[in-house]
């Protein structure tokens, strides 16, 4: 389209003209409010062509989309690129969408957005009274909440991603990039660690760096990793599974390195009382019950830490059961599975060895009452009482067992019953 004394000659097709349209009122070379040739050229389209140039009118009268921005082989970033959650770039936008100087007129103007979207983004994050800073603000925490807003897409991630990078908002080196599980990471700290857990064999995760062994599984059956976000969403990863990670990849001793747990028998005289009971029982049938009395130590405050509460359990299992525990619980409140264990044991002894003969009553009304008095004694102790089920079988032994554990003390009662098993 050329203009020519205040006549416009017409050399576009419509969808053509809208495209130049937008962009000289994006580089501001003619104002669509105030030239008059424009007004005269849109009094014409209206009065000798009007569903020929419906279309164009309503891309005008909406305003015009910004075109995707573009990032030559040498520039600050990629926008071309998507934006992933939990990387340098994503935190960047966020943190220039959730600042309080952030306006929607620094949106348009700056960063490029179409005008709605950038209303659009304030809007949802400053809330019902529309001011940023106060109680009903709605900060965006993550990439996909902002894609979510009206307007916002493709174009408006790849121009707010060139933005954050060219001007200072990614997060560099030594600089925050984000806390999961609650276990910081700087930009070179999380490198480091997604290196690791993306070229480290199993062996080096599950022996050096002592991770969960299922951890270690999700680890190697998911990799590889972009972020740590990303990790940090996988089963058995947790806070002391990223510290791990996070302090071996550094180089730096395990923080869990103090959670080396050691289960070791020690003697006690009711347990010793209660086992000299269940024999009477024992010695006419293939069920064996049996109490023990153990002493966790080299694992320090790891109550509270599912997954430390999950390495104390598995050793617990190593040492005291007499098959390979093949199903196992987590750390529980209380004595429920314990009680129950230990009255199911008495009552199917006590089926088995009366057997019609009513002369050992009052011998398993006595265990009966012993064994009511043990658990009571338990539970009225000074200490927080957990308990974890274990499961073993194999061709010849099948054992169910329940430990009992003192929190704070570490002192571990734990009752077994078993059939076939020496």
């Amino acid at each position: 389209m050329e203009v020519r004394g205040g006549v416009f000659k017409m050399t576009l097709v419509p969808l053509e003209l809208a495209d130049w349209l937008c962009y000289v009122e994006s580089t501001n070379q003619i104002s669509l409010k105030y030239n008059s040739y424009l007004e005269k050229f849109m009094k014409i389209i209206n009065t000798r062509a009007p569903l020929i140039y419906i279309t164009l009118l309503s891309v005008m009268a909406q305003g015009c989309l910004k075109m995707e921005p573009e990032i030559n082989e040498y520039g600050l970033g990629n926008a071309s690129k998507e934006l992933v959650e939990g990387t340098p770039e994503a935190v960047g936008v966020l943190a220039l969408l959730n600042h309080e100087h952030t306006s929607a007129v620094m949106l348009d103007e700056s960063v490029e957005l179409d005008v709605r979207a950038a209303n659009a983004i304030i809007d949802v994050r400053d809330g019902e009274d529309g001011i940023a800073q106060t109680d009903d603000d709605n900060l965006f925490i993550s990439i996909e909440e902002v894609d979510s807003v009206s307007w916002v897409g493709p174009t408006a991630m790849a121009s707010l991603q060139l933005y954050v990078v060219n001007y200072g908002w990614v997060p560099l080196g030594d600089e925050h990039l984000g806390t999961w599980d609650g276990v910081g990471f700087t930009v070179d700290e999380a490198d480091l660690t997604l290196e690791l857990v993306n070229t480290a064999s199993a062996e080096v995760l599950d022996h050096e760096v002592r991770l969960d062994s299922r951890a270690v599984d999700s680890i190697i059956a998911s990799r590889p990793f972009q972020t740590v976000l990303e990790l940090s969403e996988l089963w058995y990863v947790g806070e002391s599974t990223l510290g791990s990670l996070k302090l071996y990849s550094l180089g730096e001793p395990n923080n869990s390195a103090f959670c080396d747990p050691s289960v070791s028998e020690i003697d006690d005289v009711r347990t010793e009382v209660m086992n000299d009971m269940f024999r009477q029982f024992d010695t006419k049938s293939s069920r064996t019950s049996s109490f023990h009395s153990y002493k966790i130590t080299g694992c320090e405050g790891f109550i509270g830490d599912s997954e430390l509460e999950q390495l104390v359990a598995e050793e617990i299992g190593a040492v005291v059961s007499a098959v390979d525990i093949d199903q196992m619980g987590g750390l529980n409140d209380g004595v429920d599975s314990f009680e129950s264990l230990l009255f199911g044991a008495i009552q199917r002894s006590t089926e088995e060895q009366l057997d019609g003969d009513r002369s050992n009553e009052s011998a398993i009304e006595l265990l009966e009452s012993e064994a009511s008095q043990f658990v009571f004694d338990l539970e009225r102790g000074p200490y927080q009482l957990l308990e974890v089920w274990m499961y073993g079988e194999d061709s010849d032994c099948r054992e169910e067992l329940v430990a009992a554990l003192e929190a704070e003390s570490s002192r571990l009662v734990v009752f077994s019953a078993s059939v076939g098993c020496q």
